[in-house]
């Protein structure tokens, strides 16, 4: 049988124990089966832990492409989440929503800037900006 090498990685025990140190996500976002949540999960935590973040990457830099546009089409409703400290009903994966709400607390300052950003005319260095 065929995998891939990220599957087989993913899926093994020695990669779900080193998340906590390497990601700001938890393993219940990054392996949420519908990927469009995950992506929003992923970005949400990212956003809200933005200090922490010390780098953005991918296998795939397509993968990062599709993040980025992910984020120019939904930052608004991210920030909406932000702002109220609690997540869009359209996100109903309930393992993640729970982790989520752990981290979830309304932080208007930080939506500000993150909107100050995402709505400046060129999203030219966007990642470094955020």
């Amino acid at each position: 049988m065929a995998t891939s090498i990220t599957t087989s990685i993913f899926k093994g025990s020695g990669f779900r124990v080193s998340l906590p140190k390497l990601y700001t996500n938890p393993c219940e976002t990054i392996f949420c089966p519908d990927p469009n949540q995950s992506l929003y999960y992923q970005l949400l935590f990212g956003l809200i832990q933005r200090e922490e973040v010390v780098m953005i990457g991918s296998f795939l830099s397509s993968t990062v492409l599709r993040a980025i546009k992910f984020l120019e089409n939904h930052f608004q409703e991210l920030c909406y989440d932000i702002k109220m400290g609690r997540l869009s009903h359209r996100i109903t994966d309930s393992r993640c929503r729970n982790v989520a709400s752990l981290v979830m607390k309304t932080n208007p300052e930080q939506v500000k800037l993150i909107e100050n950003i995402c709505n400046y005319k060129s999203w030219d260095g966007i990642i470094r900006k955020l």
